[in-house]
């Protein structure tokens, strides 16, 4: 579709109904002045080729008319100068020594075609007499009324056609613009009922198209806010689902294990202090469970203040490690820091980013078998350091990988497991690595394990 700008398209709206009709018209004025012009020009070479002539028998009748001139009579002179020259006497100036008279015979609507004669000549007594005569040109005067008639006929006839004219293009840009106004309040109301799945029409005008290429960005905008919305609301009744699971479940072991002992189905000390040991287990997990919950609404409501201390990794991770030795050992699973860096300065809280590393650590540990390892690699990277914690644990399926940073997410396999946890350590870790200025992300292959890395930028003056 050939596209139009609208300035464009009034301009031409502009050219059509109020130049072209006063073009029109002048154009017939033209073309009906041609004749009657040259008509006029004969009769002015008429008129003076004789011109000697007539000055000399006006100046003649003047002689013999001046008393009455001067008197103010004028009728007899005025019939006799049409006679001799066949044109209407418009005016005449005359001046007899120093006395100057003027008379109006006819009045004309314009004199641009009159024909004049001068002259002078003096009295008999020496008195200087000076005339100026003008007469009206017949073929002015004919043209004239003619172009009264051809104006006023042809006047109400470019008036119409420029009301019409006037008329059609407004009614075209009226269309055009209800039909404009008509497809906004329609794609409106369809926006006010929920509705997003519509396009907008294709518009001959680059503005009306900018128009409506706007709202449909925006109903996109919309659109996608809807679905997010949506997931949002999704992920909170997730959220309260797994929430009352995993609060639920240690609570039932709890009530269990209480009741057997208040029934004395514990009838022994040992198994009193192995219902007792499960007891204490569950709150401990449950206490866990608030606790990563009670921080999670603090970052999402951004109060978890974040300092900015000055930390070396390489020492930082070394000390990491020696405490994880020592728990990994009994479980016959190993952990170890790979790097050939000497220091490596960043800047961020030492206590939050030590809780990442401890997410990050007890996932992998989940997963391991017996003799499994862990292993802390540490890279440097555009502008900053990558920590990447690779496990030999039973890996992650592709489906899955993407939703691991998800709050309260566990796959299924977890799940039957009945591997312990919130759900909530990768998310909370996730959170806080931005907030460190980095990002965190995922890599896994069942069977062969999971490498969970992140970003930290480096310090500027420690580069």
């Amino acid at each position: 579709m050939k596209k139009v700008k609208l300035n464009r398209r009034l301009i031409q709206i502009y050219f059509l109904a109020v130049i072209m009709p006063f073009l029109v018209f002048f154009g017939m004025m033209a073309m009906f002045s041609q004749s009657p012009m040259g008509q006029l020009e004969k009769e002015v070479i008429r008129f003076y080729e004789n011109a000697e002539e007539t000055s000399q028998s006006f100046q003649e009748m003047i002689i013999v008319e001046l008393d009455d001139l001067e008197a103010g009579r004028t009728k007899v002179f005025e019939e006799e100068a049409k006679g001799l020259v066949a044109l209407p006497l418009n005016d005449m100036m005359l001046t007899v020594g120093d006395t100057k008279y003027f008379y109006q015979f006819s009045k004309v609507p314009f004199k641009v075609h009159s024909l004049g004669l001068t002259g002078s000549f003096a009295l008999p007594d020496g008195t200087p007499v000076k005339y100026s005569l003008n007469f009206a040109s017949v073929i002015q005067r004919k043209m004239l009324e003619k172009a009264r008639a051809v104006t006023l006929r042809n006047g109400m006839t470019i008036l119409l056609a420029y009301f019409a004219l006037n008329l059609f293009f407004f009614y075209k840009i009226a269309k055009m613009m209800r039909g404009s106004f008509n497809e906004m309040k329609g794609a409106t109301k369809k926006i006010q009922e929920g509705n997003f799945d519509f396009d907008f029409p294709e518009s001959s005008i680059d503005e009306v198209a900018e128009m409506y290429a706007s709202f449909d960005e925006m109903r996109l905008q919309l659109k996608e806010s809807q679905e997010l919305q949506k997931q949002y609301e999704q992920n909170r009744k997730e959220l309260i689902a797994n929430i009352s699971h995993d609060l639920k479940t240690p609570l039932t072991s709890i009530n269990g294990y209480v009741q057997g002992i208040l029934d004395g189905v514990a009838d022994t000390e040992e198994k009193q202090d192995r219902y007792l040991r499960v007891i204490a287990g569950n709150a401990e997990e449950m206490e866990h469970l608030i606790e990563d919950l009670f921080l999670i609404s603090k970052l999402d409501i951004d109060q978890l203040p974040m300092r900015t201390d000055p930390i070396d990794l390489v020492p930082y991770l070394q000390d990491c490690v020696l405490d994880w030795q020592f728990i990994l050992q009994r479980e016959e699973m190993s952990i170890s820091l790979e790097t050939e860096r000497e220091h490596a300065h960043i800047v961020g809280d030492r206590e939050q980013l030590k809780r990442v590393m401890n997410n990050i650590v007890n996932n992998s540990i989940k997963h391991l078998q017996p003799n499994g390892s862990i292993s802390i690699q540490l890279q440097k990277e555009d502008g900053g350091f990558v920590i990447a914690i690779r496990d030999t644990g039973v890996g992650i399926a592709k489906d899955k990988l993407g939703h691991i940073f998800d709050k309260f997410y566990r796959t299924d396999a977890e799940r039957n497991r009945r591997i312990a946890g919130s759900g909530l350590g990768l998310a909370i870790s996730k959170e806080i690595v931005q907030r460190m200025g980095g990002i965190i992300w995922a890599d896994s292959e069942l069977g062969e394990g999971t490498t969970i890395s992140f970003y930290l930028p480096q310090v500027e003056d420690a580069k």
